[in-house]
């Protein structure tokens, strides 16, 4: 069973990274049990209710994210219960922090029936926990390592885009970054907007231009954000390939530029 993000944690660590609004690493995690999906937005509704049912404490339970696949696992046994009247058939399971906010959740395989003087049981390595694909794993390792182990990671203080003329993949690597005559990594620090909680998307928000290119840069096909120190955070594929010949600068327009945080 892999978790994914709410809405509400897409948006705290996208505005997290994005160095718009720090994200408190959380004090305290609970694993809650649900008969349908919370979805993205979260939701308690479908809960369980049923007698003996409560939230279990997963504090320091969590592993620390491993750098080469981006996941967090359950490393503990954990058990809800025993039910001391029928809980139903148990669909799926969200983390929460310690004032009540869902972070994570996602569906069990399989589901589990809970009846009458029955434990609900995760084993070790049954839990795990990651995030979306535009990130690159060093930053991944940083954000669940913040929300889930107690390993602070500090906002950035400033952010900046690089060029590419191939994917830097998951790995962050710089190998095809452009290292023409004129290029610089442009600043973007206070110019993408906040990200918006229904899309968890942040958008460019002015125009921005790199060059003019003193030679042939070549075709830029992907871009990606680093922090004051250089660690790429985030990567992707650009709408449309630009050719840069000399004499000539890459242009985003504000608007479009948009960051996914899903």
């Amino acid at each position: 069973m892999t978790l994914a993000m709410t809405r509400a944690l897409q948006q705290g660590l996208g505005n997290h990274v994005l160095g718009i609004a720090s994200y408190a690493m959380p004090t305290g995690l609970s694993l809650s049990l649900h008969t349908q999906s919370p979805t993205e937005d979260g939701l308690a509704t479908w809960e369980v209710s049923g007698g003996g049912y409560a939230r279990a404490d997963i504090t320091g339970l969590m592993s620390p994210a491993n750098v080469s696949t981006g996941i967090s696992r359950l490393d503990n046994v954990v058990n809800i219960g025993p039910a001391t009247t029928g809980w139903g058939t148990i669909t799926h399971a969200g983390i929460h922090n310690q004032i009540g906010t869902m972070l994570f959740y996602g569906a069990l395989a399989p589901s589990q029936t809970t009846t009458i003087g029955q434990q609900f049981q995760l084993t070790p390595g049954q839990l795990t926990v990651s995030i979306g694909e535009a990130a690159t794993l060093w930053l991944i390792k940083k954000l669940l390592d913040h929300v889930l182990v107690g390993i602070e990671w500090t906002m950035p203080s400033a952010i900046q885009l690089a060029l590419h003329l191939a994917s830097p993949t998951s790995s962050g690597s710089v190998a095809a970054e452009v290292s023409g005559s004129g290029y610089s990594r442009a600043p973007l620090t206070g110019l993408m907007s906040g990200v918006d909680l229904a899309s968890g998307v942040s958008t460019l928000s002015i125009d921005v231009s790199i060059g003019p290119a003193g030679d042939d840069w070549g075709t830029i096909t992907d871009g990606s954000l680093h922090d004051q120190d250089g660690n790429m955070l985030i990567f992707g594929q650009g709408q449309e390939a630009q050719i840069i010949p000399i004499g000539e600068s890459f242009r985003l327009r504000a608007g479009s530029f948009a960051i996914p945080f899903r």
